[in-house]
Formats: structure tokens, C-alpha cells, sequence
């Protein structure tokens, strides 16, 4: 630094929004296979078992649920693939 200048670091991430066409409707529940991915934040499991118990009451076929490791990590990608090949309907993200 010369001539008295001084340089500020800020360490955060840009949020940088993109913006993004809702996911289509399903035409119907009944007999689907919905996949549910529980974040790993606090009781976001609790939320999921809840979430899934209503979707098998409205008639849906089976609920399949899968666990990230934690919440600062993304679902590993043969978990999401296996997600996206056996579901009809996958649901993700809860926050604290």
C-alpha cells in the first residue's frame, strides 16, 4: 500500500438470485413416488416424516427419503441421481 491507501477484503460470497420457472405440477398424487431430501438442518427430519405421512395419506404411491451428511454439503450425486430415476416428484430444502 503506498500513499495512504487501504485495501478492505470482504470474504462473503455474492448473492447473485437466478431467477427460475416454478417445476411443473404433477397431474395427480395418486400412486406417485415422491422422494424427500431432509437437509440435515435441525429437525428438518421431523418436518420430512411429517411431509411424507401427509403425501401417503392424500394417496401417493411411496415416499422415498434420503439424508444429506450435513447441511453445508449438496446431496451426493448418486443419492440425487438414484433420487431422480426411481421418483416421479423429489422435494428438497428446509431451513432452519
Amino acid at each position: 500500500m503506498s500513499g495512504g491507501s487501504i485495501v478492505i477484503v470482504h470474504p462473503a460470497a455474492e448473492d447473485r438470485a437466478e431467477l427460475v420457472e416454478a417445476a411443473p405440477r404433477p397431474p395427480r398424487l395418486d400412486g406417485a413416488v415422491v422422494g424427500l431430501v431432509d437437509n440435515a438442518r435441525t429437525n428438518s427430519d421431523r418436518f420430512m416424516r411429517v411431509v411424507g405421512g401427509l403425501l401417503e395419506k392424500a394417496g401417493v404411491g411411496s415416499v422415498v427419503s434420503r439424508r444429506k451428511p450435513n447441511p453445508s454439503v449438496p446431496l451426493p450425486d448418486d443419492a440425487f441421481d438414484e433420487l431422480l430415476k426411481q421418483c416421479d416428484i423429489v422435494v428438497h430444502g428446509v431451513a432452519d
